[in-house]
């Protein structure tokens, strides 16, 4: 059950910024979209990173990637559907 409540509080990290950037910009375009994506995965990995390393555990960028990843396209698959 660990397993699971820590992939959805990371899918909620992870894909906060690009979701509302989605819900609240009706008309964004692709490619500032994949710049929103890129920078708050970024932040987001560095500010996990950071706070996991202060408790002790290891860093990694892995889960910053695989969500940025899929949150970004998810969200353009949603913008192509809009235009």
């Amino acid at each position: 059950m660990h397993i699971i409540g820590s992939l959805l509080i990371t899918a909620v990290i992870y894909g906060a910024v690009p979701m509302i950037v989605l819900a609240f910009a009706k008309h964004i375009e692709e490619k500032k979209y994949k710049k929103v994506c890129i920078i708050s995965t970024i932040i987001v990995g560095l500010i996990c990173n950071v706070t996991s390393s202060m408790m002790g555990e290891g860093m990694s960028f892995a889960p910053a990637l695989i969500w940025g990843t899929v949150f970004y396209y998810i969200g353009r698959s949603i913008i192509k559907k809009r235009w």
